[in-house]
């Protein structure tokens, strides 16, 4: 009698099981696109700032995070200390 008023056909529940694995699989696919997007927008900010660290000599190295990083670059643009900058 339960079955009938509540409306529940007979093998409802591997029909029910199924969606919710559907929308899991989606929320799952989802969740990896978002991932890659973010990755994808973050890898340039990442490679911009590592190159603003690096020593002018060491500009094409192949070092994750430069051995020894400067603000020497941040100070001459911020003084104006290099002569392409000077009238700017």
């Amino acid at each position: 009698m339960s079955a009938t008023v509540l409306g529940a056909a007979p093998g409802g529940g591997a029909r029910a099981r199924h969606w919710r694995m559907r929308r899991t699989l989606a929320q799952a696919a989802a969740i990896g696109v978002a991932i890659l997007l973010l990755i994808w927008t973050l890898t340039p900010l990442y490679s911009m700032v590592l190159v603003s660290l690096e020593p002018h000599s060491n500009v094409f190295s192949s070092h994750l995070f430069p051995p020894h990083p400067t603000l020497k670059p941040y100070y001459i643009v911020f003084t104006e200390g290099y002569w392409y900058l000077e009238h700017f």
